[in-house]
């Protein structure tokens, strides 16, 4: 009987080893869907061959309601639920995707058994850059040009462009760009040109959008030198008193001042007019600055010079006269070289 009764048990341990443990029939499959128009749709499937039942009598038997319900969910983006299947897409903004990010998935089976997955996406959204103006040598007030190409979004806004020279932010460079292709133009953003002195400079443009910043960077030279060219006086001249003119042409200035012209007599300003410029071309005009023309109180050699200079760059013209000493013999008009009509200069 010990035996028999050995034997009865080691098969009732049999029997219960052979049945299957509950097991998660749930699966989840997932995909990603880059729509190429600044969304990214994320969809997570489920399913589950899970059966339940309820309302059923005391045996077990005779259920009125079967359930295979099965929910999923991307975690914060979206959720839903059906009958044996279910399916949720999100559509996120490609913008916030740069990088590597992961999502989520959760399902569950009638018995509330829960099954998880990640999405995950990797993108690049870094901006693309090129500078198309400054380069080379820019003479006087220049603008800054360029292009950025974002990535697609959502968003209204695609990205940013902003100017650095030498490292320095430029204030108020900044340009929103609202289509994927953004040309860029300093000038239009500010309605002006802009300004730098003489030298040599690095530019940068830097583009941000999508989460990322690219730039490109590029180097340029500045040269305010004016140009300047003394009309008269020339040669050899017969007459203490005349007149110094000529005219001085400066680059292109956002400032009200264009530059100034000097006038130098035997490399000597002392006491001679300077002329201001509000112009980029400046005529200079001894009697209109003076009132009166350059009288001089000796007869030799003089070295008359028109400077024209704006900030630490300057240009000049010279000319080397003449004032010739002479008798006007009876019968001949003129005026006596030295008697000065005005107040003689040295």
């Amino acid at each position: 009987m010990w035996t028999a009764m050995k034997l009865k048990k080691i098969l009732i341990l049999n029997l219960v080893a052979a049945i299957p443990l509950a097991s998660n029939a749930t699966v989840i499959e997932t995909s990603v869907n880059d729509k190429n128009d600044g969304g990214v749709a994320l969809t997570a499937h489920a399913s589950s061959s899970e059966i339940c039942y309820s309302n059923c009598d005391a045996s077990g038997n005779n259920c009125k309601t079967v359930n295979s319900k099965v929910s999923v969910s991307i975690t914060s983006l979206c959720s839903a639920s059906g009958d044996g299947v279910a399916s949720c897409t999100a559509i996120v903004d490609r913008g916030t995707l740069h990088g590597t990010k992961k999502f989520n998935v959760t399902a569950s089976d009638c018995k509330g058994v829960n099954a998880t997955d990640t999405i995950t996406t990797t993108y690049d959204n870094t901006p693309s850059v090129i500078i198309n103006d400054p380069n080379g040598t820019v003479h006087g007030s220049f603008n800054m040009t360029g292009k950025a190409v974002f990535t697609p979004t959502l968003n209204a806004t695609k990205g940013t462009v902003h100017v650095y020279i030498n490292g320095g932010s430029i204030i108020d460079s900044t340009q929103t760009c609202t289509d994927i292709i953004c040309d860029y133009d300093y000038k239009s953003v500010t309605n002006k040109l802009y300004d730098k002195d003489q030298g040599s400079y690095s530019i940068e443009l830097r583009a941000s959008g999508g989460g990322a910043t690219g730039s490109v960077t590029g180097s340029f030279d500045v040269d305010n030198t004016p140009t300047i060219s003394l009309s008269q006086p020339n040669g050899t001249i017969y007459n203490a008193t005349f007149n110094i003119t000529g005219t001085a042409v400066f680059p292109p200035s956002q400032s009200d001042t264009k530059g100034s012209i000097q006038l130098f007599i035997n490399n000597n300003s002392a006491g001679l007019p300077n002329k201001i410029c509000k112009t980029e071309s400046c005529s200079y005009d001894y009697s209109e600055l003076i009132g009166h023309a350059y009288s001089s109180s000796s007869f030799d050699e003089k070295i008359i010079k028109l400077s024209a200079g704006r900030g630490s760059v300057s240009a000049s013209d010279e000319h080397t006269i003449f004032i010739e000493n002479y008798v006007i013999e009876k019968g001949q008009s003129g005026i006596q070289p030295n008697a000065c009509d005005f107040p003689c200069e040295p």
